[in-house]
């Protein structure tokens, strides 16, 4: 009988079989955890901010996007009054602002969400006893795409109100006043 492979090398054949599966299988249990593994500005970010507000969960992106930023709200609460305005500050950057209801009662305890468009959540905050609110990022001054949203019970309520955020500190803006007031009957 006449073998393909001699008897004497088939164990090195079945061998160099073997490593080369160990090798695929672990390039791809490798590429499953990295996949699994969130951002490390998504980590930091998220520390930042249970450290700053303890008490406020974190919201859930329920809805996916396709494009960078927030998550798309499903029903529409609250709406950015116009004009958002902005300032310029050499030493901040952030924003401000007032959540309202429909007949002008300012609203004590409703969450206020900044996204970036690279690091995705960076900072939240809940409105006081007044209806204000204050967010101010703690990062170097930068030329930033930036989404401002409404959350209720960890879900977004209000469309995002985009700006960006520029590195002239003179003449840019850096700090923005978004006012929020609710929509309809709600």
């Amino acid at each position: 009988m006449r073998y393909l492979f001699s008897p004497k090398s088939l164990p090195v054949i079945v061998g160099l079989l073997g490593l080369f599966v160990v090798i695929v299988l672990g390039t791809l249990a490798c590429l499953l955890f990295a996949l699994q593994l969130p951002a490390e500005s998504e980590i930091i970010s998220t520390a930042a901010a249970t450290a700053t507000h303890p008490s406020v969960s974190l919201p859930t992106a329920s809805v996916p996007t396709t494009t960078p930023g927030p998550p798309v709200a499903q029903k529409v609460v609250f709406a950015a009054q116009e004009p958002i305005k902005g300032f310029s500050d050499c030493d901040v950057f952030g924003f401000k602002g007032i959540v309202m209801a429909g007949n002008g009662d300012r609203l004590q305890g409703v969450q206020i969400v900044v996204w970036d468009d690279q690091a995705g959540l960076l900072a939240l905050t809940i409105t006081n006893a007044e209806g204000n609110y204050l967010i101010e990022i703690e990062d170097e001054l930068a030329q930033r795409r930036l989404w401002v949203q409404v959350y209720q019970d960890d879900l977004p309520v209000s469309r995002p109100a985009f700006v960006e955020t520029q590195l002239d500190c003179q003449n840019g803006f850096q700090v923005y006043q978004i006012d929020w007031r609710m929509i309809g009957d709600q």
